[in-house]
């Protein structure tokens, strides 16, 4: 099968496995062993073995009790922000995992074999940053070296290798993971590089309403990021983590369709979907995004986009050598995505409203103390300052 169809297909398994799942999950046993890293340095003809063992899950907001990502690549990325080898887990019901190990990433190419001492529970699927990269050049200079080739016609191909490598090299991706749509489209199952995209930072899922009668053939999700997406490593993650999460949204939504398709001849789409959420086979939250979908509407699957931007990326910042209370600072690096978040969480749907309020509160209180202090004192002036609307979502983080 190839490589995109592949991963649509895990995709497409993920949306199914969601579209009738419930709130509560079992998370994973806690992490122990997870096989061994045999590296071999080529020109010192050097080689050794390593029992990784996984120390941390890396969840998005706190690790206990959370349930896991609904896709290999999303784990992927997540256990990719590691300073340490990363490994996935793929538990028993489908979902993946990510974790920290002890292991120090080691310069040059590196083999890898899993023994039998696996994660209880769960199986490994694959390593991330296993090596180290032979050229010391930091990201950002990385970055400035893209950009720079890329606005030259001579070198603009070399500008858009350089951003591809980025995607691979920093972010985890590997290179059947990834497309180049430059003069091109987006391929689905792909995340896909765009030179020219400058619209947005990035845009995924599928254009205009979802299809939801019995013949016309449904689209396939599409994941495109464009320059503006690499502002730094940890804005880069969360982009790619968020617009995965409009992919999974509408994935869950084509299955649906299908399903309804499969199961039945006769009456309306969305009153189906009342009787499946009445039944207790599709959760509120689900609901309310699968029929936006299918409406065309954006508020339910972009509340939750920003969600999972905001929280895979806040506790990462280096906050000790930022100003305190740096209101630019804090609008255009530390709290776009939560502030950006509160413009569509206000005309969410009810469950996803509380969903998302749920999960920030948790996350917060899982926050180290510095990164707790300064959310609140953002959240404060902007409760001080807001309307009576978004007083609402700001009075709810106080």
């Amino acid at each position: 099968m190839p490589a995109a169809a592949a991963l649509l297909a895990l995709q497409r398994a993920a949306g199914n496995h969601a579209t009738g799942r419930m709130l509560a999950r079992s998370p994973l046993a806690p992490p122990g062993p997870v096989g061994e890293v045999t590296a071999g340095i080529p020109l010192l003809d050097y080689e050794t073995k390593e029992e990784a063992r996984a120390v941390r899950e890396i969840a998005l907001g706190p690790a206990a009790g959370f349930a896991g990502f609904e896709t290999e690549q999303e784990a992927v990325v997540a256990a990719g922000g590691s300073e340490r080898v990363g490994v996935v887990v793929a538990d028993a019901e489908g979902r993946f995992h990510a974790y920290e190990t002890d292991l120090e990433p080691v310069w040059g190419p590196l083999f890898q074999r899993v023994s039998n001492h696996e994660i209880r529970g769960g199986r490994v699927v694959r390593w991330t940053h296993l090596d180290t990269p032979g050229d010391a050049a930091s990201y950002k200079d990385q970055l400035r070296l893209a950009h720079h080739l890329a606005a030259k016609p001579d070198t603009q191909e070399d500008g858009r290798r350089l951003f591809m490598n980025l995607l691979q090299s920093a972010v985890g991706l590997d290179a059947s993971e990834l497309h180049d749509s430059t003069g091109g489209a987006a391929l689905p199952g792909k995340v896909s590089f765009n030179l020219a995209y400058e619209d947005a930072n990035a845009h995924a899922g599928i254009v205009g309403k979802l299809p939801s009668d019995r013949e016309t053939p449904l689209p396939e999700p599409t994941l495109e990021v464009g320059p503006g997406a690499f502002t730094t490593l940890i804005a880069l993650r969360a982009t790619i983590l968020h617009e995965l999460a409009h992919v999974n949204h509408a994935v869950m939504a084509i299955e649906a369709v299908n399903r309804w398709r499969a199961t039945t001849t006769d009456g309306n789409f969305l009153t189906w979907l009342a009787r499946e959420q009445k039944k207790g086979r599709v959760d509120a939250v689900d609901f309310a995004v699968i029929k936006e979908e299918v409406k065309g509407g954006t508020e339910n699957t972009e509340s939750l986009g920003y969600l999972v931007s905001f929280t895979a990326a806040y506790h990462l910042e280096d906050l000790s050598g930022l100003p305190a209370d740096d209101e630019v600072i804090d609008d255009k690096l530390l709290f776009g995505k939560l502030a950006q978040l509160a413009d569509e969480w206000f005309r969410a749907d009810h469950a996803v409203q509380d969903h998302v309020l749920e999960q920030l509160v948790a996350y917060r209180d899982a926050l180290d103390t510095a990164h707790r202090e300064r959310f609140a004192r953002y959240v404060n002036r902007k409760h001080d300052r807001a309307s009576a609307v978004y007083q609402l979502f700001w009075g709810a983080l106080r």
